[in-house]
């Protein structure tokens, strides 16, 4: 199931309406969404206390657009939106994507997928914004990375020469080690969208799994679901979990921001 971006009823109604109504009506769309949630944070603000689904509506020049999220509001104080999903499911979601599919978002937010660059962006572009991804080894050891600043930019570059959906993850503290670190500066590599700096070939091709890849990666949380675990490249990785084994596949991990509390 895509996770697409969708127009609430009031933007659709535009269509017919003459130009001083739809005037009008931007403006109290404008005005509502004002009070509307951009995030899971807002959300447990309003009220929302417990983990599940939630409407946010995070695009700034666009905020009649909404989009469905899964809110952890258990993790660490809560208030996060979580962007990536991977557990051992009976059906699983295939993450081997195209550069357009990564930019909208696939998945079911009640199980595994990822939110989508364009949204990510949205999200990261609030403000100050934190990281924290969750990860599980097939014993049931768990370990997490916090990040206190992570952005992404847009798919249009944000400087001259920059590459699309460019990452930043800093100021990290944990128990998982920083895989970040290593990917810092890269573009979104996904099969048909070489923004690696592998001179003879594509990481995203080479270990199945779209990334902030530069030669390639020392996390990538987007390859092949292995349903136990694996000595391979091109899984659920995170080198740094298992130091003896940096080859070993995660059975679960979730990435997650919420806007820095100031």
């Amino acid at each position: 199931m895509m996770l697409r971006v969708l127009r609430s009823t009031s933007a659709i109604m535009l269509r017919v309406l003459t130009p001083a109504m739809v005037i009008i009506v931007l403006a109290i769309n404008v005005a509502k969404a004002a009070d509307l949630a951009r995030n899971c944070k807002d959300l447990q603000i309003s009220g929302m206390s417990e983990d599940g689904t939630g409407t946010i509506y995070p695009f700034s020049e666009h905020p009649e657009q909404y989009v469905t999220v899964y809110c952890d509001q258990t993790t660490a104080g809560g208030g996060w939106t979580v962007i990536l999903r991977r557990d051992n499911y009976e059906f699983q979601e295939d993450f081997y994507r195209s550069f357009d599919e990564y930019a909208t978002g696939f998945g079911d937010v009640k199980h595994d997928f990822w939110l989508g660059n364009d949204v990510i962006h949205e999200l990261t572009n609030q403000g100050i914004t934190e990281l924290y991804v969750d990860l599980e080894d097939w014993e049931g050891e768990t370990k997490y990375a916090y990040y206190k600043f992570f952005y992404l930019a847009g798919r249009e570059p944000d400087a001259p020469y920059a590459p699309p959906y460019q990452m930043e993850a800093t100021l990290y503290e944990g128990t998982a080690g920083d895989c970040m670190a290593y990917q810092n500066g890269m573009g979104f590599t996904t099969f048909d969208n070489d923004m690696d700096d592998k001179d003879d070939g594509n990481c995203a091709e080479k270990f199945y799994g779209a990334w902030w890849h530069r030669l390639c990666y020392m996390g990538m949380l987007t390859g092949r679901y292995y349903p136990n675990s694996q000595n391979v490249t091109d899984g659920v990785m995170w080198w740094s979990f298992h130091i003896e084994n940096e080859f070993y596949t995660l059975k679960r991990a979730a990435m997650m921001v919420r806007p820095q509390a100031l």
